[in-house]
């Protein structure tokens, strides 16, 4: 039988990744209409390097991660002493952002040019990085909108509502489809910026702005609440500073491709943008969802139910991403074809971006596991510990990385964030092994894993072999499918954990019993 707690994370996990699968949905429709209309050329890198100064605003002030540190403490508040007060602390937060993001946003739109040369030297003097410089002052005002929401979402959070914070992406990805579908035409890459800031503004900032006045929380004067701002800051001052697997791990992959002549930051950002959609899907939406779950049993000291919950997400993940690693990287070509060859994204490009997908698709397990060890370990409030091995791993894995592509060239930058991603879920999972009853928390996981992956193994050779014979252009991805079948029906006959509750609720659904 579920517990409450695991009934309501299982909610919430479903309201999220509904609302991410509708979003990664749309931004590969975004994705696809990037593709047609700008390629893999000139524009194309322009527009993947426009991202990097908007994205260290937003690491800078710790915008996404902003939750992980805001929402114990607006908990404890309310609990504590209402709600008032926790208004009177969401608003002094709130002003802390808004007041640093404007400063920092303004800095990077005076001196643009300056920083892009320092974070992508790699395009120093080509057209490319001119047309960076002016899409990036177009992008950086939609920074601000991400920090307010990232506390306004926090608050949801807290609330147990899920709803408004889910539309965000949706919303934001609408944004980007129509400047892309109205703008693109006669502006190229700038459309799409313009969709960028359009979109920040209705889904984070008014849309999120709505959903926190539903929850009877407000914006009132922040008096009081030095000490829990003192709080907040202590905590988020880490996540300012290390280096998150997030950022780093797309900044590096721009930085270091930006070497490789013109074309290749669009070709390998095409590629980690379609191993984002599963990270999102199945990572992301668990973390959220598990989070307050974790802070409420870190916080009572419910070693056991903690570990436990843990447990059960890391055998879902096995059982959910090894298989749709494999079949990944199997039909690499056939994903991306089936994604983006339209318009100016030929065949050509089709390989380009299918080199890197091969290998970076098996990043996504150990980055689901890292995000649900991190957030953990930020439930028991080791945010200074978490930041620093985090930053650890990354320089330890940065020289790899380059190493990797000096000697392999294009073929270097997939196995290189691979390894980027399993240092990090390895030193987290070491380091969550050491809190109490942590060994707990991977049991039976190794085990099930390869049971998984052999499975995976053989249904994925059938398909592509099986693939090969049957005609048309969709030949691969009918194989992919029937790869997938079979991997489903060992799913079912194995019981692998998560499927019986997925069969439950769709019997459920359907009125059967």
């Amino acid at each position: 039988m579920e517990t409450d707690t695991q009934k309501g994370m299982t909610r919430a996990a479903l309201v999220l990744m509904a609302s991410t699968l509708a979003s990664r949905v749309l931004g590969l429709v975004r994705e696809a209409l990037l593709a047609a209309r700008l390629g893999t050329g000139v524009e194309a890198d322009a527009y993947a390097t426009a991202f990097l100064l908007p994205d260290l605003v937003n690491t800078l002030l710790a915008g996404g991660f902003l939750s992980l540190s805001f929402v114990p403490l607006y908990m404890r508040a309310l609990r504590e002493r209402g709600q008032i007060q926790a208004s009177r602390f969401l608003s002094a937060v709130a002003l802390f952002l808004a007041t640093g993001g404007l400063v920092a946003i303004g800095l990077l739109w005076i001196w643009a040019e300056p920083a892009l040369l320092l974070m992508q030297p790699g395009l120093a003097g080509t057209v490319a990085m001119e047309k960076s410089v002016h899409l990036t002052r177009i992008l950086l005002p939609a920074q601000l909108c991400f920090l307010l929401a990232g506390a306004w979402n926090g608050v949801q959070y807290a609330h147990r509502r899920f709803l408004y914070p889910a539309m965000a992406p949706l919303v934001y990805n609408v944004g980007i489809l129509a400047g892309g579908w109205f703008l693109a035409p006669w502006m190229g890459a700038e459309g799409f910026a313009w969709g960028v800031l359009a979109g920040a503004v209705v889904g984070h900032l008014i849309l999120q702005a709505w959903g926190v006045s539903r929850t009877g929380a407000g914006m009132v004067s922040p008096v009081g609440v030095w000490a829990d701002l003192k709080a907040f800051l202590w905590r988020s001052l880490p996540l300012m500073l290390g280096l998150t697997l997030g950022f780093s791990s797309e900044f590096l992959l721009r930085r270091l491709s930006g070497y490789l002549g013109t074309g290749a930051v669009a070709e390998a950002s095409y590629a980690f943008r379609l191993v984002m959609v599963l990270v999102a899907l199945f990572g992301q939406s668990t973390g959220v969802a598990s989070y307050p779950y974790m802070v409420e049993l870190a916080g009572a000291g419910e070693w056991t139910k903690l570990q436990g919950l843990i447990n059960r997400t890391l055998k879902q993940l096995v059982v959910f991403l090894v298989p749709v690693s494999f079949l990944a990287s199997v039909f690499a070509h056939d994903v991306v074809r089936l994604a983006f060859q339209r318009g100016r994204f030929d065949e050509a490009a089709v390989v380009a971006v299918a080199l890197p997908l091969t290998t970076m698709v098996w990043c996504v397990f150990p980055w689901c596991v890292q995000i649900v060890l991190a957030r953990a370990m930020y439930a028991r409030g080791k945010f200074w510990l978490g930041a620093a091995l985090g930053t650890v791993c990354v320089l330890v894995a940065w020289p790899a990385w380059a190493f990797a592509i000096d000697h392999l060239g294009k073929r270097g930058i997939g196995p290189g964030l691979v390894f980027l991603v399993l240092v990090q879920a390895a030193v987290f999972s070491v380091a969550w092994r050491r809190e109490p009853d942590g060994r707990e928390a991977f049991a039976g996981v190794a085990k099930l894993g390869l049971e998984v992956a052999l499975f995976c193994a053989g249904a994925s050779a059938v398909g592509w072999w099986i693939g090969r014979f049957l005609p048309g252009p969709v030949s691969g991805i009918a194989g992919a499918f029937l790869a997938g079948g079979l991997v489903a029906g060992a799913a079912i006959m194995r019981h692998w954990p998560g499927i019986d509750s997925i069969l439950s609720r769709l019997r459920t659904r359907f009125g059967r019993t």
